[in-house]
């Protein structure tokens, strides 16, 4: 059996030294496939909130794989 990778994701601020929840984004049947999958919801999400606002609040998103047992 395939081991299967879950991935999670999380919006920070580093103006505000905050983060909000982490929330789980998706199961993938490799690593590669929840890595790549993170990459791009990242820059979708930075994309999504605009210049402007990643600017003035310093977000960043940060994103991990997990298999699915350790979570």
């Amino acid at each position: 059996m395939m081991e299967k990778f879950i991935l999670i994701m999380k919006l920070c601020s580093a103006a505000f030294n905050d983060c909000a929840p982490e929330y789980k984004a998706g199961l993938h049947n490799s690593w590669y496939e929840c890595a790549a999958q993170g990459t791009m919801m990242t820059a979708s999400a930075l994309s999504e909130l605009g210049p402007e606002m990643v600017n003035k609040n310093k977000i960043y998103v940060s994103f991990k794989c997990q298999p699915l047992n350790n979570v």
